[in-house]
């Protein structure tokens, strides 16, 4: 009869399929022994894993024929059959041995823990949180946002601006911006909203739809603040959404409902979340209800810069109002800065004054009484020997022989200069009049 005395277990690396993958291997040692005997010569053994410990149809098995020495061997379980890797997510597992024709011995072993892989437990938490816990990069947020969406921006918490920070498909940043002009583009704030397009008259309604659009050219860029919208037999619930692009397949830029109202001329609304428009471009201002509703058209198509969604000669009554803004810093695709403009030609392109401060800027201390002004000879001496203007600094370079400026010192030491040099305008003028005087007085 056979006898298993000593068992270990244990995973170990064994040729894995690729590098950090876990083995599907089990290092199983035992002490076999027959009628009290130590066994040795091969011997038919099969391994058997099992959710319970007695009876139960085996979850994973596996025969093999075993070399014995001495009563000792050693087996890889899962060399003949891959081991699955799901056999673990059970919470209790017991492995069952059988040897020849013998049945299976008993009681079967049940599978425990090495000590520090109880670690693994939570191997597959983040700070305790299953990863169901997280959202993926398009997902619906229930009860904050309808719509299935993508973290390309961080909305301002008041809603206004709705992106403060935004990134593009192809990661450029904007800041205050959906349209950065380069990586980097931080739009300023707008100012004064203002009439830039309208059109006013119309000779015919519409067909009674559920939605119609009308698309439009702003001459600014700025913030698209308000939309005047006409509309006939119109019910509440309608909404107002502005696209860009001609229709209302490009992506949407503000949404919002509109109260009920019946007009022919525009009457203006606010946008609650006003989205950024580059002059030039092509938008589209949609309307859309639960019931059919028309609107005002022109039919000799008045308006060059859009349509309307029945016809291309056809143009709705509306207006629209932009507070013009300013890109304030850009960097290009080639690293160029630019401050108040979107096109740098070279590494620093400033549209604007440009001030500096902290720093000793001015060279007015030369007229102070205690300012030690060298005398012209001395002036001359050190200009020549040192090939620059005492108060200016020397030529310096980096390490690659780059000259380096430093912009305030320089401009300080120019101005310095300057008025040194007044001063000796003036000592050699009085001293020319004195000059003048003996000669005068001698004669």
């Amino acid at each position: 009869m056979w006898k298993l005395l000593t068992v270990i277990l244990m995973f170990v690396s064994v040729l894995p399929a690729s590098f950090g993958e876990v083995p599907h291997l089990i290092n199983y040692q035992g002490r076999l022994a027959d009628s009290g005997a130590p066994a040795d010569g091969p011997k038919q053994m099969v391994f058997s894993f099992y959710s319970t410990e007695t009876g139960g149809t085996p979850l994973y098995s596996e025969a093999q024929t075993v070399t014995v020495a001495d009563g000792v061997f050693n087996v890889l379980i899962g060399s003949v059959t891959l081991i699955p890797a799901n056999l673990f997510d059970n919470s209790s597992l017991f492995l069952g041995v059988k040897v020849e024709a013998d049945a299976e011995m008993a009681p079967r072993q049940r599978i425990a823990s090495a000590p520090f892989a109880l670690k693994a437990a939570d191997a597959n938490l983040l700070g305790g949180l299953d990863s169901s816990a997280f959202a993926g990069a398009g997902h619906t947020h229930t009860g904050f946002a309808a719509a299935v969406h993508s973290h390309s921006a961080l909305d301002a918490a008041d809603g206004n601006p709705a992106n403060a920070v935004f990134v593009d498909g192809i990661g450029r940043v904007g800041i205050g911006t959906t349209t950065p002009a380069g990586l980097l583009e931080v739009y300023g704030p707008p100012g004064p909203s203002a009439l830039d397009q309208q059109q006013l008259g119309y000779t015919n309604s519409a067909v009674p739809q559920l939605g119609h659009w009308q698309s439009f050219t702003p001459s600014v860029t700025g913030s698209l603040t308000q939309l005047g919208i006409a509309m006939f037999n119109n019910t509440a619930g309608t909404t107002l959404s502005v696209y860009a692009g001609t229709g209302t397949g490009g992506a949407l830029l503000a949404s919002q409902t509109l109260p009920t109202h019946w007009s022919a001329t525009p009457r203006v609304h606010t946008l609650t979340n006003p989205p950024h428009v580059v002059g030039g471009n092509t938008y589209t201002l949609a309307l859309a209800a639960a019931v059919q509703f028309s609107v005002p058209i022109n039919v000799n198509n008045p308006y060059p810069g859009g349509r309307f969604s029945e016809a291309a000669h056809h143009d709705t009554v509306f207006s629209i109002y932009v507070a013009p803004g300013a890109s304030s810093f850009v960097v290009d695709s080639t690293g160029r800065v630019g401050i108040g403009t979107t096109t740098p030609k070279g590494m620093l392109d400033v549209s604007g004054p440009i001030y500096q401060r902290g720093a000793v800027l001015h060279a007015d201390y030369v007229f102070e009484p205690g300012y030690e002004l060298e005398n012209i000879a001395e002036h001359s001496a050190f200009m020549w020997k040192n090939k620059h203007l005492p108060a200016i600094p020397p030529a310096s370079v980096d390490e690659h022989g780059r000259e380096i400026v430093e912009f305030g010192a320089h401009q300080r030491g120019i101005v310095e200069e300057l008025e040194k040099a007044h001063i000796y305008i003036q000592q050699l003028e009085e001293r020319l009049r004195k000059l003048e005087a003996e000669r005068t007085g001698e004669q």
